[in-house]
């Protein structure tokens, strides 16, 4: 299956002639493509590998980028395209001024193997390019991954690596407030998996009363 095909460069050997690709998504793209021109540059094949580790990232970390975390700074935050440019990744050695989100699933979560990816793919991919994993040895490690899970006594939807001592989807339950992000096959046929997650009601400042005008009033 294809997907989103409409990006692509091409070369034609018969014409000797490489037709670049004059689009791209920034938070999929490199370090060294930002702030590029992308119809002035010629894409490889280590420019996709970032893209695919930012997709694996969001994949198996529920849909978090891997450049996505809190702002230490001062100002407003910058933009995800500034944070790839300068190599802050929250989960890693380089994180400059971010913290992973407080929401999303740990990174500990992660198989070690995928986990020292990752820091391949976007610490050591910084500087070097080449070092990023490529698409089979990303299957080799997802694989590898998958051979580790365990199931969790409490909830038979509950896969984890067996690197843990406890299972982290049912610490993440707590956390997310009761929302299971893999709910048993029980709470699906009760409806639970439906509840919204309660939050405790936003009490705000008091504010002078003023009334609303009237039907009719301009």
């Amino acid at each position: 299956t294809l997907v989103d095909t409409d990006s692509f460069q091409v070369r034609s050997t018969q014409e000797g002639r490489l037709y670049r690709c004059r689009v791209g998504r920034l938070e999929f793209t490199p370090p060294e493509l930002q702030g590029r021109v992308f119809i002035e540059a010629d894409r490889l094949p280590e420019h996709d590998l970032f893209g695919l580790g930012v997709v694996l990232f969001q994949l198996l970390m529920e849909g978090t980028h891997p450049f996505s975390g809190v702002y230490l700074g001062t100002g407003e935050p910058p933009p995800y395209e500034a944070r790839i440019q300068e190599g802050s990744f929250p989960y890693g050695t380089r994180r400059g001024a971010y913290r992973p989100m407080p929401v999303a699933p740990a990174f500990e979560t992660l198989h070690p193997t995928l986990r020292q990816l990752f820091l391949r793919c976007f610490e050591d991919g910084f500087a070097n390019p080449s070092a990023r994993p490529d698409a089979q040895t990303w299957q080799n490690a997802l694989a590898e991954a998958e051979a580790d899970l365990i199931p969790c006594t409490k909830n038979e939807q509950h896969r984890y690596s067996k690197h843990l001592s406890l299972c982290p989807w049912c610490e993440r339950t707590q956390l997310l407030k009761g929302r299971d992000p893999f709910p048993s096959q029980g709470a699906v046929r009760q409806g639970e998996h439906k509840q919204r997650i309660r939050r405790k009601p936003t009490v705000l400042p008091s504010q002078p009363y003023i009334p609303l005008p009237s039907s009719g009033t301009a």
